[in-house]
């Protein structure tokens, strides 16, 4: 029979805890024996779903042994003390059948598919984690009885309904396993958002449930990042952001502090679970050579002299929004030395249209961006009252 954590002893009305492990609900612990990270409190006084696969393993395993291997029961009846195991067809069958109450039992509430992950709330209700997971973006109470939970979803397992359904029902769990994996192909989330570039900050709000999942599972992979695209469809370029951190808010929302690694063209798209998935190209810039190229330290001082103008003769409110969202102006030998980021520095900071400044994401040369930023700012020069300067007539 299952083992209690605790007494060691037989498993009896069990609760389960964030960890995944359980004890007997008479011991009348709030939080694991073992002292584990995941501790939340309890809300219930035993764990439903284990308790009830408890009870059917007892009515059908009398002995105490509920599922032993194919191996075992083999070797049982080599001694004459059991009957041979079904085959792999007769099981699968069985296992299959709503007529079967164990499958019943472990069947999740919200999928109706047998549970993958299975995580068990403070409630003591359990389902599979990804479903928890979506219920939890749309509404922070649990699926069967409403009651409040965390926005966060347990990280961990029940580990004894775990090792049932993997030893039970090993090739329905493989199953649903391939069905969870996105496709290795389309391996980009994209966030269709708004215009950022490399090498810079960018802040952002998630409260949309698809992208709750999204940024969830961008942080569950071994590079935390993600795409970021203006328009869903008609946007072929955009820049990779990699996760710096992240703050979960109270009610489920996240705010999430990004920087701009590259740029990126998107060669193929599709949809998963709500949000967009892509292949992609890498953008880089070809080679630079500061002593071949006399008007790059003309354009780069150009652009200087703009922004210094700029925050020179706009109100204090918005010098002190620009230098808090991308920084002061840089020196001029620092702007030279890295002129692709300035490059992209100096059009985000230029208030013009973002489907304009977007132009920039597809060009490869560093000169010509700068060329269009001069364009941009002698168009802004033209039309600006400061640089007239006050006409009294």
């Amino acid at each position: 029979m299952f083992e209690c954590l605790y007494c060691h002893d037989a498993l009896r009305i069990p609760v389960t805890y964030g960890c995944g492990h359980s004890v007997c609900s008479s011991h009348g612990l709030d939080v694991c024996p073992k002292n584990c990270d995941d501790q939340q409190p309890l809300l219930a006084n035993h764990d439903v779903t284990l308790s009830k696969v408890i009870s059917l393993l007892e009515e059908d395993e009398p002995t105490g042994r509920p599922w032993r291997n194919d191996e075992e029961q083999e070797e049982d009846c080599e001694r004459g003390e059991g009957s041979r195991p079904p085959s792999r067809q007769r099981r699968e069958r069985r296992t299959s059948s709503p007529k079967f109450p164990l499958a019943d039992e472990l069947t999740c509430q919200i999928c109706y598919m047998l549970l993958f992950e299975p995580v068990t709330t403070q409630c003591q209700h359990t389902f599979c984690k990804p479903c928890l997971q979506r219920s939890l973006d749309h509404s922070p109470t649990c699926p069967l009885c409403r009651t409040a939970l965390s926005p966060i979803a347990p990280s961990h397992p029940n580990a004894h309904l775990l090792e049932l359904i993997r030893t039970k029902f090993e090739d329905q769990y493989i199953s649903r396993s391939s069905t969870q994996t996105p496709s290795h192909r389309l391996d980009t989330p994209l966030f269709v958002c708004q215009l950022c570039f490399p090498g810079l900050p960018t802040f952002l709000h998630f409260f949309e449930p698809r992208y709750k999942l999204m940024l969830r599972r961008a942080l569950e992979s071994p590079h935390p990042q993600f795409g970021m695209v203006m328009r869903a469809n008609d946007m072929d370029y955009g820049t990779m952001l990699d996760i710096r951190s992240v703050q979960i808010l109270d009610d489920g929302r996240s705010l999430v502090e990004t920087f701009g690694t590259y740029r990126f063209r998107i060669m193929e798209r599709a949809n998963l679970d709500g949000y967009t998935v892509a292949r992609v190209e890498r953008i880089d810039d070809i080679a630079l050579d500061l002593h071949t190229q006399p008007p790059l330290a003309s354009l780069v001082q150009h652009c200087l002299s703009f922004l210094n103008h700029l925050h020179a003769n706009s109100t204090p409110w918005v010098v002190q929004r620009l230098s808090n969202s991308y920084g002061s102006p840089p020196p001029y030998e620092t702007a030279l030395q890295n002129a692709a980021a300035f490059s992209f520095y100096v059009a985000m900071i230029l208030p013009i249209d973002e489907g304009e400044k977007a132009k920039l994401l597809p060009i490869r040369s560093v000169t010509m961006r700068l060329t269009m930023c001069v364009w941009w700012i002698e168009g802004l020069r033209k039309e600006w009252w400061f640089d007239r300067g006050c006409v009294i007539s």
